[in-house]
């Protein structure tokens, strides 16, 4: 019993010692350097709101999380789960709840590390430069605080420390997280982990109800300036791969075999045409054996692969039915399939663009489609096509008083496009996976009445 008290008694002295509380009130002290650090850092933590057009629909989606003002440029930092350039209309920044929110665009991303770097055209609030922690300095169980926007609440922390300094858990991203005992809610990604001298120690990304897991403050900041010239461009050697198991282990009856298994590959595959087959498990990168769990390996792999870069050649060593040896592989920018022409009817309020072969494959429509059809891409919210139109169906004619005008090709569109466009009015045949339709659109401008003043043409 004595050895317990003398233990605990260590305890309270060294936490007191540690943070220079002697003579005075821990915890009023430590209230103290929280309320010190919030005051202090809060002023650059902003509300984020994404709004995206969900695909195949005419409704929007809104996506909140945090941002982190860095002091210059007007730059914000965010996850990139938050700020997907797909499908986005627009970005608005919350320096405040009453005031009005400021418009931004994206600078540059990196899908591998979840971040994205945002811009606005003015800052409204004086904020000064923020200070990263030196990761070396980062220990399992030091104190940190969270400043997000849970739920849209905004101007909340939590409180906790950290439990693991390098957690590799099986997601998209390469980074090993710093995990705390913080929980933070829907809304709060992109928000800071601060220390209690006030250093940027990690930005968070991810909850797992008990635990945030925050991407450490050293990647971060290399990740910002690379995101300043653009999007930080993947490696890529397409090959698409599935996670070894356990019972593979015990197929070949090799209980150290770890990596990762190739299923296929993608588009002008560089490491299919240096001879990389399916069936293959790639055991090391440039000498660096994948090890550690399993459902890891894919993560690890990934790392491995970003750390050597473009324009560089990555030597895979590949287990082939117990026969080892290396495939060296250039790794290159992913190339760009083919891209399909877009035309937009702006006066109809929508965009079309031919139909991909794969979409003609895979899907079924109440009409005949074929090759060189058009298919709806976007649509204009605020147009009629907004109302009565969605993404992925396809255009298939005009109707000009009593007769049908096939719409078979982009040259079609384009040149009765440029007849009817200063029409007030114009009919199409639009066909979906059920049914076909005939809609009609109103001239859209942006200047004409809201779309709720117009209900009667759909009455």
């Amino acid at each position: 019993m004595r050895r317990i008290m003398k233990i605990s008694l260590v305890f309270i002295i060294l936490f007191v010692a540690n943070y220079g509380l002697l003579g005075a009130d821990p915890i009023s002290e430590l209230e103290k350097k929280i309320i010190k650090v919030y005051e202090k850092i809060s002023p650059n933590v902003v509300k984020v709101k994404v709004t995206t057009k969900v695909k195949n629909r005419w409704i929007s989606n809104e996506i909140t999380g945090c941002g982190l003002i860095l002091g210059d440029n007007n730059y914000i930092l965010t996850n990139k789960h938050i700020a997907n350039e797909d499908n986005i209309k627009e970005i608005k920044v919350y320096f405040n709840e009453k005031d009005n929110p400021f418009e931004a665009e994206i600078v540059g991303t990196d899908e591998l590390q979840d971040l994205v770097l945002i811009k606005v055209d003015s800052l409204p609030v004086r904020v000064k430069p923020i200070k990263w922690i030196d990761m070396d300095k980062v220990k399992i169980g030091q104190f940190v605080i969270a400043i997000g926007d849970p739920f849209g609440l905004g101007g909340t922390i939590t409180f906790g420390i950290i439990s693991k300094v390098k957690r590799d858990i099986p997601t998209y991203e390469i980074n090993p997280y710093i995990q705390s005992d913080i929980i933070t809610d829907i809304g709060s990604s992109g928000g800071p982990l601060v220390n209690l001298k006030g250093e940027i120690v990690g930005i968070n990304s991810k909850s797992t109800g008990t635990h945030t897991l925050s991407i450490p403050a050293d990647i971060v900041q290399e990740s910002i300036e690379k995101m300043k010239k653009g999007n930080v461009v993947k490696p890529y050697t397409g090959i698409n791969y599935n996670l070894l198991q356990q019972k593979h282990r015990d197929f070949f009856q090799n209980d150290s075999l770890n990596g990762i298994i190739v299923v296929g590959f993608g588009y002008k595959s560089t490491a299919k045409e240096e001879g990389v087959q399916c069936g293959d498990i790639i055991i090391a990168v440039n000498g660096n054996k994948i090890s550690g769990k399993l459902e890891n390996a894919g993560t690890y792999y990934r790392r491995l692969i970003n750390e050597i870069g473009i324009d560089s050649k990555a030597y895979i060593t590949i287990w082939r039915f117990g026969k080892i040896f290396n495939i060296e592989v250039p790794l290159i920018n992913e190339p760009e399939k083919g891209k399909r022409e877009v035309f937009e009817c702006k006066n109809w309020g929508f965009t079309v663009k031919e139909l991909s072969d794969k979409l003609i494959f895979d899907r079924t429509f109440a009409d005949s489609v074929q090759k060189g059809n058009l298919e709806i891409v976007d649509i204009d919210d605020k147009s009629d096509a907004g109302r009565v139109l969605r993404e992925g169906w396809v255009i298939k004619g005009l109707i000009d008083g009593y007769s049908e005008i096939p719409i078979n090709t982009l040259d079609n569109i384009k040149e009765l496009y440029e007849k009817y466009k200063d029409n007030k009015l114009v009919m199409l045949k639009v066909i979906t996976s059920k049914s076909v339709h005939y809609p009609i659109l109103e001239k859209y401008e942006k200047d004409l009445e809201s779309l709720e003043s117009r209900k009667g043409l759909f009455d």
